[in-house]
């Protein structure tokens, strides 16, 4: 059974065994002058996570993700999006599927409205112009936005900005979500905002990806799963609870845990608290 199969009609490369999965990866180089700045990933996501990239500045984190939607070329290696390789020839299509959050939310705007703006990249995509009116409508309400159709982006919060934002990858229904440290530049409420409606969204839709990179450690609770890059490589991979409580990965890496779980640490031999695993369950136990 040929596991590489060429699909003539797109001209891309499909690899059945990916199917299931929203991005693979296969020992990826990139260096932008003579040293590499990402060492050999190789890793999968499956379709329906939800994963946080951490590291500190130069770790890698913005450039992976750039290499994943397809703005950077890698040296070597490869990357696959739900199965379909992505090479120069297949970038339009593949990407189709992918939806990037820069962190400035002024980045992204083109239109002299926020109605513009969306149907800017409806136009992109070649929707139907009977339906562009409905789609517009339709994602401003999911973002509590809609009587801000007709602003000017100039004139809006930092906040609504990304919102603006994310209702234009709704639009266009995008099933793999990318966000570069996109609440780094907005106030606590406005972050709030977007968590609830990336989690509404992803409510909605079980098999939407997520991966973001945070600088805010409090935030990784909202995620499944944790990738740690190091120098261009994956220094830990895997589940929240395992990295927090390793106290040698983390100094080696000079991370600090969450609050939650200094908290918990320092709370463990008064308390029974194996079977508590966020910070609503710590102050619920405390309180019975």
């Amino acid at each position: 059974m040929k596991e590489i199969k060429k699909m003539k009609k797109d001209s891309l490369i499909f690899k059945e065994e990916y199917k299931d999965y929203a991005i693979v990866i296969e020992n990826l180089y990139f260096s932008y002058d003579k040293d590499n700045d990402i060492n050999g990933i190789s890793l999968k996501i499956k379709k329906g996570e939800k994963v946080a990239l951490l590291g500190h500045n130069g770790s890698g984190k913005t450039t992976l993700l750039k290499l994943i939607d397809g703005i950077l070329i890698q040296k070597s290696g490869n990357i696959y999006i739900n199965g379909y390789l992505l090479t120069d020839d297949s970038s339009y299509k593949v990407r189709k599927n992918i939806g990037l959050v820069f962190q400035n939310p002024d980045s992204q705007f083109i239109g002299n409205t926020v109605k513009d703006d969306i149907i800017f990249s409806l136009e992109n995509e070649c929707v139907d112009p009977s339906k562009m009116d409905e789609i517009v409508d339709s994602v401003l309400k999911q973002i509590d936005m809609f009587e801000f159709k007709d602003r000017d982006p100039a004139y809006l919060s930092g906040g609504q900005k990304q919102r603006v934002n994310l209702a234009s990858i709704f639009a266009l229904n995008k099933d793999i979500l990318l966000f570069d440290e996109a609440k780094s530049m907005i106030d606590p409420k406005a972050r709030i905002d977007i968590d609830n409606i990336i989690s509404k969204k992803k409510e909605e839709n079980k098999g939407l990806t997520i991966i973001s990179i945070t600088h805010d450690i409090e935030e990784v609770d909202f995620y499944d799963r944790i990738i740690l890059l190091e120098n261009g490589k994956i220094e830990y991979d895997g589940d929240k609870n395992t990295l927090f409580n390793d106290e040698t990965l983390l100094n080696k890496v000079h991370l600090k845990a969450p609050f939650y779980y200094e908290l918990r640490s320092k709370l463990k031999d008064d308390f029974n608290l194996d079977d508590v695993n966020s910070l609503p369950e710590l102050l619920d136990k405390l309180c019975q």
